[in-house]
């Protein structure tokens, strides 16, 4: 049964990820919304290879870390953004595990994106 959920989250995480690939073309699509799909792709990848891996509670974290983030992609009110920057993102912070296998490399994307949002939000808040 726990091969069959696995089987199943990883199905689901692949045609997330074809469908974030889709939203990419968009040409609506502004800076964070970009970012906001970056994250999303990093994460659902490492939460891939994580569930094939057993890490059951890594991705029930990052599964939480992830799933507000399609709802900001094309928000407009800035309070929902900083919501994510400065609750949702800390929170992620603070319980992830950073010592699995793998997970240094999303993290770095991570920082580097969070990074640019910090920018985009600093620069929206004026």
């Amino acid at each position: 049964m726990k091969a069959l959920k696995r089987v199943c989250a990883i199905r689901a995480v692949a045609e997330l990820c074809r469908l974030l690939r889709v939203w990419r073309l968009a040409r609506t699509m502004t800076e964070r919304d970009a970012i906001y799909v970056q994250i999303l792709h990093h994460g659902l990848l490492r939460i891939r290879d994580s569930a094939a891996l057993g890490h059951i509670q890594y991705c029930a974290i990052e599964s939480e870390h992830l799933h507000n983030i399609p709802s900001l992609i094309g928000e407009t009110n800035e309070e929902r953004h900083l919501y994510y920057f400065s609750q949702e993102r800390t929170h992620y912070i603070e319980h992830v595990d950073r010592s699995l296998p793998g997970l240094d490399f999303t993290f770095r994307r991570y920082v580097e994106l969070w990074a640019r949002l910090g920018i985009l939000n600093e620069a929206n808040a004026t």
